[in-house]
Protein backbone atom coordinates (compact mmCIF):
# COMPACT_ATOMS: atom_id res chain seq x y z
CA UNK A 1 0.00 0.00 0.00
CA UNK A 2 1.36 3.40 -0.94
CA UNK A 3 0.10 6.67 0.39
CA UNK A 4 1.24 10.23 0.59
CA UNK A 5 1.79 11.87 3.97
CA UNK A 6 0.26 15.28 4.50
CA UNK A 7 2.61 18.25 4.47
CA UNK A 8 2.00 18.88 8.17
CA UNK A 9 2.84 15.25 8.94
CA UNK A 10 6.03 15.47 6.88
CA UNK A 11 7.02 18.70 8.66
CA UNK A 12 6.47 17.06 12.05
CA UNK A 13 8.58 14.06 11.09
CA UNK A 14 11.30 16.28 9.59
CA UNK A 15 11.44 18.39 12.76
CA UNK A 16 11.83 15.23 14.84
CA UNK A 17 14.65 14.02 12.61
CA UNK A 18 16.51 17.34 12.82
CA UNK A 19 16.04 17.33 16.60
CA UNK A 20 17.39 13.77 16.85
CA UNK A 21 20.43 14.77 14.81
CA UNK A 22 21.04 17.84 17.01
CA UNK A 23 20.57 15.73 20.14
CA UNK A 24 23.27 13.30 19.05
CA UNK A 25 25.64 16.19 18.38
CA UNK A 26 25.05 18.07 21.66
CA UNK A 27 24.83 15.06 23.99
CA UNK A 28 28.60 15.08 24.64
CA UNK A 29 28.19 18.55 26.16
CA UNK A 30 25.59 17.29 28.63
CA UNK A 31 22.73 19.35 27.22
CA UNK A 32 19.60 18.76 25.16
CA UNK A 33 18.84 20.10 21.69
CA UNK A 34 16.36 22.59 23.22
CA UNK A 35 18.96 23.78 25.72
CA UNK A 36 21.42 24.20 22.86
CA UNK A 37 18.84 26.37 21.06
CA UNK A 38 18.50 28.56 24.14
CA UNK A 39 22.28 29.01 24.44
CA UNK A 40 22.61 29.63 20.71
CA UNK A 41 19.89 32.29 20.84
CA UNK A 42 21.47 34.06 23.84
CA UNK A 43 24.79 34.14 21.98
CA UNK A 44 23.10 35.94 19.09
CA UNK A 45 21.01 38.41 21.11
CA UNK A 46 22.73 38.88 24.44
CA UNK A 47 20.91 38.86 27.78
CA UNK A 48 17.13 38.63 27.59
CA UNK A 49 14.15 37.75 29.76
CA UNK A 50 12.57 34.31 29.99
CA UNK A 51 9.34 35.48 28.37
CA UNK A 52 11.23 36.54 25.24
CA UNK A 53 13.17 33.27 25.23
CA UNK A 54 9.89 31.33 25.36
CA UNK A 55 8.46 33.38 22.47
CA UNK A 56 11.42 33.09 20.13
CA UNK A 57 12.05 29.41 20.91
CA UNK A 58 8.33 28.57 20.61
CA UNK A 59 8.36 26.92 24.04
CA UNK A 60 6.15 27.15 27.10
CA UNK A 61 7.48 29.52 29.80
CA UNK A 62 7.60 26.69 32.35
CA UNK A 63 9.84 24.66 30.03
CA UNK A 64 12.15 27.63 29.56
CA UNK A 65 12.23 28.15 33.33
CA UNK A 66 13.29 24.54 33.88
CA UNK A 67 15.94 24.77 31.15
CA UNK A 68 17.32 27.98 32.61
CA UNK A 69 17.59 26.41 36.07
CA UNK A 70 19.46 23.38 34.71
CA UNK A 71 21.80 25.45 32.56
CA UNK A 72 22.41 27.83 35.46
CA UNK A 73 23.29 24.89 37.74
CA UNK A 74 25.71 23.64 35.06
CA UNK A 75 27.38 27.06 35.00
CA UNK A 76 26.36 28.05 31.46
CA UNK A 77 23.89 30.82 32.40
CA UNK A 78 23.39 33.45 35.04
CA UNK A 79 20.31 35.47 35.96
CA UNK A 80 20.95 39.19 36.37
CA UNK A 81 18.71 42.12 37.25
CA UNK A 82 17.08 43.92 34.35
CA UNK A 83 18.30 47.53 34.59
CA UNK A 84 15.09 48.78 32.99
CA UNK A 85 12.70 46.85 35.27
CA UNK A 86 13.90 45.76 38.73
CA UNK A 87 11.02 43.26 38.95
CA UNK A 88 12.46 41.21 36.11
CA UNK A 89 15.67 39.40 35.53
CA UNK A 90 17.57 38.75 32.34
CA UNK A 91 19.30 35.53 31.41
CA UNK A 92 22.90 35.85 30.23
CA UNK A 93 25.66 33.48 29.20
CA UNK A 94 28.57 32.99 31.56
CA UNK A 95 32.11 32.71 30.15
CA UNK A 96 31.61 28.92 30.25
CA UNK A 97 28.34 29.36 28.33
CA UNK A 98 30.06 31.56 25.74
CA UNK A 99 32.70 28.90 25.14
CA UNK A 100 29.96 26.31 24.69
CA UNK A 101 28.10 28.58 22.27
CA UNK A 102 31.12 28.57 19.96
CA UNK A 103 31.05 24.76 19.91
CA UNK A 104 27.30 24.85 19.32
CA UNK A 105 27.85 27.15 16.34
CA UNK A 106 30.03 24.39 14.86
CA UNK A 107 27.29 21.84 15.58
CA UNK A 108 24.71 24.07 13.89
CA UNK A 109 26.89 24.39 10.79
CA UNK A 110 27.50 20.63 10.58
CA UNK A 111 23.86 19.70 11.02
CA UNK A 112 22.76 22.54 8.75
CA UNK A 113 25.15 21.48 6.01
CA UNK A 114 23.85 17.93 6.24
CA UNK A 115 20.23 18.99 5.74
CA UNK A 116 21.02 21.79 3.28
CA UNK A 117 22.65 19.22 1.00
CA UNK A 118 19.30 17.43 0.76
CA UNK A 119 17.77 20.54 -0.85
CA UNK A 120 19.77 19.78 -3.99
CA UNK A 121 20.52 23.39 -4.92
CA UNK A 122 20.91 26.85 -3.44
CA UNK A 123 17.67 27.85 -5.15
CA UNK A 124 15.75 25.00 -3.49
CA UNK A 125 17.35 25.83 -0.14
CA UNK A 126 16.12 29.44 -0.48
CA UNK A 127 12.59 28.31 -1.31
CA UNK A 128 12.53 25.89 1.64
CA UNK A 129 13.96 28.55 3.99
CA UNK A 130 11.35 31.12 2.94
CA UNK A 131 8.55 28.60 3.41
CA UNK A 132 9.73 27.53 6.86
CA UNK A 133 10.24 31.15 7.95
CA UNK A 134 6.60 31.84 7.06
CA UNK A 135 5.60 29.01 9.40
CA UNK A 136 7.94 29.92 12.24
CA UNK A 137 7.56 33.72 11.93
CA UNK A 138 4.00 34.23 10.67
CA UNK A 139 3.81 37.94 11.52
CA UNK A 140 5.96 41.00 12.04
CA UNK A 141 8.66 39.16 14.06
CA UNK A 142 9.94 37.57 10.83
CA UNK A 143 13.71 37.61 10.63
CA UNK A 144 14.36 38.71 14.21
CA UNK A 145 16.32 35.61 15.07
Amino acid sequence: MTFQLSLSNLLTKAAREVTRRYQREVAPYGITASQAGLIFFLEKTGPTCQVRLAQILHLDKTNVNAMVRKLEQAGFLVQERDEDDARRSRIALTPKGKKLSVKLGDVDRRVGDEFNALAGSAENETIIREYLEKIVFPSSDQGEE
